[in-house]
């Protein structure tokens, strides 16, 4: 929504005023004069004979042309030093690399505007001035240097023209030559392909001639010896069955006798393991039983003795209690020799087995 108030002579011109300061501040002004540019009050149109008028009663013009009497001209130092640097030589550019920018800007003008100068009271008035920030020109000096600077940027221009064209030309010629390369090699490629042709027909029907003449040869001899051939290979034939009949037979006595001398070894061998085996299960099926029935009478002996204490402890005075130690399992020495000489057999039997059954291993790798 608008404002509440309306705007004002007052409002219209302050906001006028600020919109004019923020255009000056966007500019790099070093002189401002109010003027007005229309007597009908007009918006966005401008009487010149009437500013002109202006101008000219607030001094202005007479200004700019005192001012453009003696030094009409004037740029920065920087810009002044970046716009014509490219009027010297690399001498001139090396001996300026060091310095302050007053330095090396008369490094550079001196002898650029050498012509310019002039001799008032016995001093040398230069085409130029430098200030603190600024240099200032004499009436002709800039317009003289950029005549200068224009010719140096046309030459500079007509260089890299002739570079370039240069380098299209070279490409061009190098494109025609790569094609006239190409067109050469497909020509003599085209006539050695002909002649290299025709040369192999020729070889082909030497060839044809030369084979044919010792293929009929051939046929001739191979016609000699056909029948002498046949009756040859019957006979070698004849010879060459019979003698395979003899050898199969032979090699089937052979196989028969060594795979019988190869097995008979094998089958005692395990003939013994078998015998061994039922002797070793007997033998331990017997420690078995008898560690079982050891076993019984040391827990029935164990039953005992604690039913005799038991009524010992409750009668200690009128009963005497005399039994028999029966070996038991943590301090019977019986016992525990029994078990030891129970455990040493079985161990024995192991070891005498494990070595029947490596035995038999051997014979069978051999």
């Amino acid at each position: 929504g608008g404002s509440l108030v309306s705007q004002t002579v007052c409002t219209k011109f302050k906001g006028d005023l600020g919109s004019l300061m923020t255009n000056i501040g966007t500019t790099r002004s070093r002189y401002i004069r109010c003027l007005k540019p229309n007597t009908k009050k007009q918006p966005y149109l401008m009487q010149h004979n009437s500013s002109v008028e202006q101008l000219r009663c607030a001094g202005v013009v007479a200004a700019v042309t005192i001012s453009r009497s003696a030094f009409p001209n004037r740029l920065d130092l920087e810009t002044a030093l970046e716009r014509f640097s490219c009027l010297t030589n690399s001498q001139q550019k090396h001996s300026m690399a060091t310095g302050d920018i007053n330095t090396r800007l008369e490094k550079l003008l001196d002898p650029l505007l050498k012509d310019l100068e002039t001799k008032k009271e016995g001093k040398i008035l230069k085409g130029y001035v430098c200030g603190k920030t600024r240099i200032y020109f004499r009436a002709g000096a800039l317009e003289f240097l950029e005549s200068q600077r224009i010719s140096s940027m046309g030459s500079w221009a007509t260089e890299i023209q002739r570079r370039i064209r240069g380098f299209v030309a070279l490409a061009k010629f190098i494109s025609l030559r790569s094609s006239a390369i190409k067109v050469q090699a497909v020509a003599r490629s085209y006539a050695k392909q002909r002649l290299f042709h025709r040369s192999r027909r020729a070889l082909i029907s030497i060839q044809n001639w030369v084979r044919g003449i010792n293929c009929r040869a051939a046929l001739d001899t191979l016609r000699k010896n056909t029948n002498a051939s046949k009756i040859q290979s019957y006979w070698r034939m004849v010879r060459a069955v019979s003698s395979l009949a003899e050898y199969r037979v032979a090699a089937v006595i052979i196989q028969s006798q060594l795979r019988g001398a190869r097995q008979r070894p094998i089958y005692r061998a395990a003939l013994a393991e078998s015998i061994e085996e039922s002797k070793f299960e007997n033998q331990l099926k017997s420690l078995q039983r008898k560690l079982e029935e050891a076993e019984k009478r040391r827990i029935e002996a164990e039953k005992k003795r604690l039913e005799a204490e038991k009524r010992a402890a409750e009668a200690p005075e009128k009963i005497v209690v005399v039994h028999k130690e029966v070996p038991s399992r943590s301090n019977s020495a019986a016992y525990q020799q029994l078990v030891t000489q129970n455990d040493t057999e079985a161990q024995e039997l192991i070891k005498r087995q494990q070595k029947q059954i490596d035995e038999q291993y051997q014979l069978l790798e051999q």
